[in-house]
């Protein structure tokens, strides 16, 4: 992709980090969760704050993942993982870590209730560090990330870095 297509992409995205959230997922994903807890996180009050600001202000009624399938506003990290309405919404731990896919995870859009970065790598762990594509989500993020397109990572990894970062497609 050109730097010119690239940059374009950027904006798309900045614009949809501005949409809020009312989330959704139906549609299965094709791979398997991230290290998805196997009881639900309580819920911070922060968050759950954060999340009905979002919605409030912010109200989606159709695109991917809009009608909240699977979405609990838990402090997780989310990814929607098709592009119907009422494709799940998924959560994954924030404990840190390298988790890897068996194939891709499906990440339409995403939202970080983790308390540092969460990010997407093209490849599995070791094999993405200086390879491929990132993308990085900020931590406590309080609006969805719609990407303009879905991506297809083989590792999402939680870092211990608490400090913001800029979402930017590859």
């Amino acid at each position: 992709m050109s730097r010119l297509g690239r940059t374009a992409v950027v904006i798309a995205s900045a614009a949809c980090l501005a949409a809020g959230f009312t989330a959704a997922v139906a549609a299965p994903a094709l791979a398997q969760p991230a290290h998805t807890p196997a009881h639900p996180a309580k819920i911070s009050a922060k968050v759950q704050r954060a999340y009905e600001k979002a919605v409030h202000e912010h109200p989606r009624s159709t695109g991917a993942c809009s009608n909240g399938n699977g979405f609990t506003a838990s402090t997780s990290f989310w990814r929607c993982t098709g592009s119907s309405p009422s494709s799940r919404w998924v959560a994954s731990s924030c404990a840190q870590g390298q988790y890897n896919a068996g194939t891709s995870y499906n990440v339409y859009g995403a939202i970080n209730f983790c308390g540092t970065r969460v990010w997407l790598h093209e490849f599995t762990y070791p094999q993405d560090v200086n390879n491929g594509w990132s993308i990085c989500f900020a931590p406590n993020s309080n609006a969805e990330a719609v990407l303009s397109i879905p991506v297809f990572p083989r590792n999402i990894m939680v870092s211990n870095n608490s400090a913001s970062c800029t979402t930017i497609l590859p």
